[in-house]
């Protein structure tokens, strides 16, 4: 079976290593909410992005064998905004405890592919300042 796409994981340590260019704040502000925004500069590896989506993954055991395929439990495109720079902005809220199982996606469309970069939110969470 052909694979229809790729999903690079994206920490706060291999950001810059993926030469990915986007500013991303995530804040505790109470111990059940956390407000999250995000600047994504349309240039680099990200000047074709189509697509932004929070997804939220299953709890799963860790795996000794390598990578752990799995469906998310939800997958939704979020409202882009883009400023006359070609900065595209998404805000949004959810539960602290949704919050660490997120990932914030960047797709960018292939001929008859996509590839996406699945960045993980739980790593940019600060507490509220």
């Amino acid at each position: 079976m052909k694979k229809l796409g790729y999903i690079i994981k994206v920490t706060k340590q291999t950001q810059a290593k993926e030469g990915l260019n986007y500013t991303l704040e995530a804040r505790r502000v109470s111990p059940e909410a956390v407000l999250v925004s995000m600047e994504i500069p349309r240039e680099g590896k990200l000047k074709d992005m189509s697509r932004v989506t929070l997804s939220i993954r299953p709890l799963l055991p860790p795996s000794r064998s390598g990578p752990v395929s799995y469906s998310p439990l939800v997958s939704a495109p979020l409202l882009t905004t883009e400023s006359k720079k070609g900065i595209w902005s998404v805000s949004f809220q959810l539960a602290s405890e949704l919050a660490e199982r997120c990932s914030i996606d960047l797709l960018i469309p292939k001929t008859f592919e996509y590839f996406s970069y699945a960045v993980e939110l739980k790593e940019y969470i600060t507490d509220r300042q």
